[in-house]
């Protein structure tokens, strides 16, 4: 009868130990995919103080095992003292034997329990969090993602397609920008010895150090990638064939290696926490056939209105664009954008036009010097009591050439290749005017459809013109607004408890923001004070809360914006940025920051630099968890 409860009292701490397994299996796999929320105070810091419930699970499972574990070794023990105290007795001998058998297999289940439990819940935080990518949805992939945290801290300003992306278009192109210049023979095999860009014509180099590759197939990295800049900062490849697959999605990750170099001949990242850049991205078993378009009130100045000379023109799209066709000098891309006086069309504005904002925005500034804003730095002007018009050009749409194998755009109808419906392919062959980053031509009158450049829609007279080139006209007045932008809320909010560990930190202004300016990094300013520094928006300083734990390195970010219409009368006023990151680290307090090279879209700069629950001043112009200062910095 002892025989029995022995066995018994083993069966139940072998079911209970199987019962601990699929109990952590189940809650991990339901808990996991729930809100990952943390303590998180914001303003110049944040701190993270709780802890992740993924750890709380993960240590419940570790505590409840290795108690069944002390049960198991505490009866092996005791098996053997029955044994060593039988004084030759049969029975009790006997009962050892069972006691100890039953208690090893009990140990070994417990065991393997532990083990078989932490492969699969490693396995589930590696799929949800994406290895540590940018992760807004907390969906994931494969990829490594270690040396994502070079993004925005470092070299590398932005990357398309973000990092943990997801139904990414098999026929995207990949786009990054540095800080600064880098020499593009350490990019791509340049096949005019005379040029000192990488063009439309020129390849990456295949020695590894770029890849593009599906997920865990490194070795199989692709090699036909045309790689073109037109300043050596924004890159954008494209590789010969469609990513992924048409039945599946697929995960790629792009890898950047340290022998890219500046034009100094220094690694671009020799001064980053890692030598390498890698981020992960999923692509869909789709094509993107949708031409870009303007956004529906996204330009400024507004159609038919009447400006300060100090205005940035900016034009934002409804998806990233080809960026090689919208940025550079006017003189550069005046067959693309320009900027036209109408009392003298056959003249277009000199001056420069900026991509920002994930490749969605274009801003122009004119290179007609007026003054300077509170911070110093120089403002440029349009022409004063001038009427302005901005013109866009769709490129020109392929012909009939191998309609068959553009389905379902297989027609051959007025010289274009189109579908059933009448639409035509959109697909350009040639980069000669505005397309997005699958090289689909601009839709201008928001038809849905591409048309090239036949005639332009005009924004002022939206009836008149129903073309595919895209304009608009505004006035400008003699005067200038010199009023500084105020950020009105940020959230988190300093001092809350209880959000998220991926959500952006979302700061809104009172006005109408630069985009260009909403980038991460700082800017120097010289003039006749001497060399100042101005910060941009950042996430800086990780530091733990816990003293036994080492820093953590940042979690890649990036800037994103977008303008909002405060009073709901149909016109954007307002310009909320977004700091998009990685997955924080728990117990770790970060900062973020916002600073003086920020500037809103009349180029006046973030300074005093005031925010919620605190007005600066000149004597104060910072603000640190809602107090006035008078550094730019906070304290620890």
């Amino acid at each position: 009868m002892q025989f029995f409860k022995n066995k018994l009292r083993i069966n139940k701490l072998t079911i209970i130990s199987a019962l601990m397994f699929f109990m952590a299996v189940f809650l991990w796999g339901n808990l996991v995919f729930a809100q990952v929320d943390v303590g998180m105070e914001y303003g110049a810091q944040i701190g993270l103080s709780n802890t992740d419930p993924r750890i709380i699970i993960a240590r419940v499972i570790q505590v409840a095992l290795g108690f069944l574990g002390i049960i198991a070794v505490g009866l092996i023990l005791y098996a053997g003292w029955l044994w060593m105290s039988s004084a030759g007795s049969e029975d009790k001998i006997e009962q050892a034997k069972n006691i100890l058998k039953n208690a090893v297999i009990g140990l070994i289940i417990i065991l393997s329990s532990f083990a078989i439990a932490t492969f699969i819940l490693n396995k589930f935080m590696g799929a949800v969090n994406g290895n540590g990518s940018y992760n807004p949805d907390g969906a994931g992939g494969g990829g490594t993602g270690g040396g994502i945290g070079v993004l925005g801290s470092c070299t590398v300003e932005s990357v398309y397609p973000e990092p943990s992306q997801q139904e990414v278009p098999r026929n995207t192109s990949i786009i990054m920008t540095f800080r600064e210049e880098v020499n593009s023979e350490t990019i791509c095999e340049d096949t005019n010895a005379n040029a000192i860009f990488c063009d439309s014509g020129d390849y990456i180099k295949t020695d590894g150090r770029i890849k593009i590759y599906k997920n865990n197939e490194e070795a199989n990295f692709i090699k036909l990638i045309k790689a073109a800049t037109t300043d050596n900062k924004t890159f954008i490849f494209s590789p010969d064939a469609y990513l992924g697959s048409p039945s599946e999605s697929i995960w790629y990750t792009v890898y950047l290696s340290d022998a890219i170099q500046k034009t100094n001949g220094d690694s671009v990242f020799k001064t980053c926490s890692k030598d390498y850049l890698d981020w992960n991205f999923e692509v869909s078993n789709k094509l993107d056939f949708d031409p870009p378009q303007v956004k529906a009130g996204g330009i400024f100045p507004l159609p038919g209105s009447t400006n300060p000379t100090n205005s940035v023109i900016q034009i934002n799209f409804n998806e990233a664009v080809n960026p090689i066709m919208v940025s550079g000098s006017a003189d550069d891309v005046k067959d693309y954008i320009k900027i036209v006086n109408v009392a003298d069309p056959s003249n277009y504005l000199k001056g420069r036009f900026v991509v920002s904002n994930q490749y969605k925005t274009v801003e122009f500034l004119s290179d007609n010097q007026c003054g300077v804003n509170g911070c110093g730095e120089k403002i440029y002007c349009l022409p004063a009591s001038s009427q302005l018009r901005v013109e866009l050009k769709a490129a020109a749409l392929a012909g009939c050439v191998d309609c068959n194998t553009h389905s379902p755009y297989n027609i051959c109808s007025e010289s274009h290749c189109q579908d059933s419906d009448g639409k035509n392919y959109p697909t350009v062959q040639i980069l000669n005017g505005i397309v997005d980053v699958a090289s689909n031509s601009l839709d201008g009158n928001r038809a849905n459809g591409a048309e090239g450049p036949a005639t332009y829609y005009n924004e002022n007279s939206p009836a008149e013109g129903m073309g595919d080139n895209y304009q608009w006209s505004f006035s400008t007045s003699g005067g200038a607004d010199t009023s500084s932008p105020v950020i009105e809320s940020i959230s988190p909010d300093f001092g809350t408890s209880g959000t998220s560990l991926s959500n952006p930190i979302i700061i809104t202004f009172n006005k109408l923001m630069m985009s260009s300016s909403l980038r991460t990094g700082e800017i120097n300013i010289n003039n006749s004070a001497g060399s100042v520094t101005h910060k941009r928006i950042n996430l800086i300083s990780a530091k733990p809360l816990d003293v036994t734990k080492p820093e953590l390195e940042l979690p890649g970010y990036f800037i994103g914006k977008s303008d909002v219409d405060s009073n709901s009368d149909g016109i954007a006023d307002k310009t909320v940025a977004e700091i998009r990151h990685g997955i924080f680290g728990d117990l770790v307090k970060y900062r973020a920051q916002v600073g003086s090279g920020v500037k809103d879209n009349l180029q006046n700069c973030f300074k005093p630099s005031s925010g919620p629950s605190c007005t600066a001043d000149a004597s104060s112009p910072s603000c640190c968890n809602g107090v006035k200062t008078v550094g730019d910095q906070c304290p620890d």
